[in-house]
């Protein structure tokens, strides 16, 4: 027997890709998933996910802070229990992944950054080409 996790989320940190002592490349990162309980109140679930091998370079390359995703995979046998600094238990799952989506589109940089990164500079940080104020005779 077998068990899937399926969980839609926002990523909440960058994938970090780093490798076992054996060389397998694992890349890691949190997904946080909210629901709504009867009374209109939100619960927020974070969830620890390892992607691994071919998957790992893929997500350490597109996975960031804030993606909308849909992660399947296999969910640890025991949850990471903890106390936190202000003394509360606490509690996180983690998740082997098997399979992953974006949900969104991926973020454009805005065009004023596009265009910066399109314009030459010279040393004093202007398009090149351009004098600088002192520069010009009148």
């Amino acid at each position: 027997m077998s068990h899937k996790i399926s969980i839609i989320g926002h990523v909440g940190q960058d994938a970090v890709k780093r490798f076992t002592p054996t060389g397998l490349g694992v890349a890691n990162f949190t997904v946080a998933s909210n629901r709504r309980r009867q009374d209109k109140t939100e619960v927020t679930t974070w969830f620890r996910c390892a992607a691994w091998n071919g998957l790992a370079d893929v997500v350490a390359e597109h996975v960031t802070k804030g993606r909308l995703v849909h992660i399947e995979g296999v969910l640890a046998p025991e949850p990471r229990i903890w106390t936190d600094n202000s003394g509360k238990a606490r509690c996180g799952y983690e998740v082997s992944i098997r399979e992953f989506e974006f949900l969104d589109r991926k973020p454009e940089p805005a065009a004023g950054d596009m265009l910066n990164a399109l314009v030459e500079r010279d040393s004093d940080g202007l398009p090149a080409g351009i004098a600088a104020d002192d520069d010009i005779p009148f």
